[in-house]
């Protein structure tokens, strides 16, 4: 069984409704069975260019939980940044 925690899963063609892994504190693009999951546009800087961070206002902020989150995001960035982890590999940074 696999283990999808503090994730965003978006632009993913895939039915999350009949599978065995545990989806938790994740976004899903068309929505997934669990606690605590997101089914909106995460609004990521430029993913067009592969800049997947969060912009202002975007869902996952906060929205992860800290439960086996990882204590640096892939910048470096201590998590959690702000009011609690993000979602997503990044902890969203004012600009």
């Amino acid at each position: 069984m696999s283990i999808i925690i503090n994730s965003i899963l978006w632009g993913v063609d895939q039915d999350f409704s009949h599978t065995d892994a545990r989806i938790s504190n994740t976004l899903v693009g068309g929505g997934a069975p669990g606690t605590d999951n997101l089914d909106l546009d995460p609004l990521f800087v430029d993913p067009e260019q592969g800049d997947f961070r969060l912009r202002d206002g975007s869902p996952a902020i906060d929205a992860g939980t800290a439960d086996g989150a990882a204590v640096v995001d892939l910048d470096g960035n201590e998590r959690p940044l702000g009011g609690g982890v993000d979602m997503g590999a990044y902890e969203y940074v004012p600009r």
